[in-house]
């Protein structure tokens, strides 16, 4: 589990894992410009509400070392907002939040290949949708 905010990794551990918590083996405290995870460790890497808080050229870079890390046969699955269209920067928090196609030019560019494409169901449609891309 990787978090750039010590006490988010405290919560998580004590709080929101619970028993399951001994399930994860390291807590790394980066943020993911400099994180690089180990080679051929992984096989499912899993980015919620993270892509949106990296500028394109870090998200791509961290997705090329991500790839690196996947044993054979291992995926990496994003769920993130997507705008509608463009980019749209939310000013509050500095994230921004591609369209889906964008997202797709930046997985390609980093060598990936799309297994599946989901839209989030069950949320309102007046919020930012929500997709899913698993990819290998």
């Amino acid at each position: 589990m990787a978090d750039m905010m010590e006490h988010f990794l405290l919560h998580a551990h004590e709080e929101y894992l619970g028993d399951a918590a001994d399930r994860i083996e390291t807590y790394y405290c980066f943020n993911l410009q400099e994180f690089t995870p180990p080679r051929n460790k992984y096989d499912v890497i899993w980015m919620q509400w993270v892509a949106c808080h990296l500028t394109d050229k870090d998200l791509l870079n961290f997705l090329i070392r991500c790839k690196k890390s996947l044993r054979p046969n291992g995926v990496l699955i994003i769920k993130d907002n997507m705008a509608r269209q463009g980019c749209k920067l939310d000013p509050i928090d500095s994230s921004i939040s591609r369209h889906l196609d964008i997202m797709k030019v930046i997985v390609s560019k980093a060598g990936l290949e799309i297994l599946a494409v989901e839209r989030q169901e069950g949320f309102p449609e007046v919020i930012m949708p929500v997709w899913m891309m698993a990819m290998k």
